[in-house]
C-alpha cells in the first residue's frame, strides 16, 4: 500500500502562486487559414523565409507541395492555398505552459502570435485541434498516482515514457485519435527536455486532452478563435475533460484482511493479491491470450476489475480521492 504524504508539497518561494499553477486552460491549438483570407500574403513566397528547420515536399512534377518548418516556436506548414500552425499560446504569453491558457486571454495571446507571423488575419482562422491541460500539485510523486489507472470504456491504453495513454482509436493510434488523454510528471519533462523550470515545483502530475476533429466531437461545424475566448465553449470543454477522467476505472487499496471471513473471500483476496503483484497490466493482457471469444475475455476482465475495487477487499484509494476532488475543483 502506498503512504500518504500530507506534508506541505511545495517551497515558500512557490506557495503563494499554488492557485495560478493549477489551472486548467488551453495549451497548443492549431489554426488553418484559407489564402483568400489572406490575399496580401504569399503564404509559399513568404513563410520558408522564417522557417527554422525548414523541410519541403514536392509533387512528382518537381513542384513544390508544401514547406513546413519552426516560426518563434509554432510549427507552421505553408501550401499554395492555406498555412496549418499550431502550438502552445499559453507558453508563447506567459513563457512555459505550466498553467493554461484562460478564455480572457486568448485575443491577447493571438494578436501577440499573429503579429510574429506576417500579421495573418488569425481571427479569420478555423480552428482543428484544441488541448486541454492542467499542472497539479501532488502529496506524492506521478507514479503512485497513474498506476492505479486500470482502463477508460472505448480507449485504448498506452504506457509509453513514463506517460499514460488513452486514446479512442486503435488505428490513429496515441498521437492522432480524435481524443487523447495524457498523463505524465511535468517537472520530469522539463528535465529531460534540459529547460530550466521557471520556479520550483516537485511531485507535478499533468492531465492533457487532446481534441481534435471537432466538428464531429463537438457538434459544431467551424470553431475559429473567437469560440475559444468564449466562456459558455471553455466549460463545454472543461465539462468534456472532467467527464473522460472520471470514465477511468481506478484501482483501490487492498485491505490488510478481507472484511468477511469465508473462503469464497479468501480466495479472491489470495487471486487479487496475486494479479497486483504480477502488475494487474500483465494479467489483463494474459487474459487476452486465452483461447476464449471476445465477449468471455471482456467478461474476465470485467470481473478482474471489478474484483480490484471489490469492497469486501479493498477500499478507496486516498490518492485516487486527492487527485479526483483537484480535478473536480477545475473550472
Amino acid at each position: 500500500m502506498t503512504s500518504y504524504n500530507n506534508s506541505n508539497i511545495l517551497t515558500d518561494s512557490v506557495s503563494l502562486v499554488k492557485e495560478e499553477i493549477e489551472i486548467p486552460g488551453y495549451d497548443t491549438i492549431a489554426f488553418r487559414l484559407e489564402q483568400y483570407d489572406a490575399p496580401d500574403i504569399d503564404f509559399m513566397g513568404e513563410f520558408p523565409c522564417l522557417m527554422k528547420n525548414r523541410k519541403d515536399t514536392f509533387f512528382p512534377n518537381g513542384a513544390i507541395k508544401a514547406c513546413e518548418g519552426f516560426v518563434e516556436g509554432f510549427h507552421v506548414t505553408a501550401y499554395p492555398h492555406m498555412v496549418k500552425i499550431s502550438g502552445s499560446l499559453v507558453k508563447l504569453l506567459n513563457g512555459h505552459n505550466i498553467a493554461g491558457l484562460r478564455p480572457d486571454h486568448v485575443a491577447g495571446a493571438i494578436k501577440k502570435l499573429s503579429s510574429l507571423l506576417l500579421n495573418l488575419p488569425l481571427e479569420k482562422a478555423l480552428i482543428y485541434r484544441i488541448d486541454i491541460a492542467t499542472t497539479f500539485l501532488m502529496c506524492n510523486p506521478f507514479q503512485d498516482y497513474t498506476k492505479l489507472f486500470i482502463r477508460a470504456p472505448r480507449f485504448y491504453q498506452e504506457d509509453s515514457s513514463d506517460t499514460k495513454y488513452f486514446f479512442n482509436s486503435k488505428n490513429l493510434g496515441k498521437l492522432n485519435s480524435n481524443i487523447i488523454l495524457l498523463f505524465y510528471n511535468k517537472e520530469q519533462w522539463f528535465i529531460d527536455k534540459k529547460i530550466e523550470l521557471p520556479f520550483p515545483i516537485k511531485n507535478t502530475l499533468r492531465y492533457e486532452m487532446r481534441l481534435r476533429r471537432l466538428s464531429r466531437l463537438l457538434g459544431q461545424r467551424n470553431i475559429c478563435p473567437a469560440d475559444l475566448a468564449d466562456e459558455a465553449f471553455f466549460q463545454r470543454l472543461i465539462d468534456l475533460y472532467k467527464k473522460h477522467f472520471f470514465s477511468i476505472a481506478t484501482m483501490g487499496e487492498i485491505n490488510q484482511h478481507p472484511r468477511k471471513y469465508t473462503s469464497k473471500s479468501f480466495m479472491l483476496y489470495t487471486a487479487l493479491k496475486s494479479f497486483l503483484c504480477d502488475g494487474l497490466g500483465n494479467t489483463l493482457g494474459s487474459i487476452d491470450e486465452l483461447p476464449a471469444s471476445k465477449a468471455q475475455v471482456w467478461k474476465i476482465k470485467k470481473d478482474v476489475i471489478n474484483l480490484c475495487n471489490d469492497s469486501d477487499l479493498t477500499s478507496k484509494s486516498q490518492l485516487i480521492t486527492e487527485l479526483e476532488n483537484k480535478i473536480q475543483r477545475c473550472s
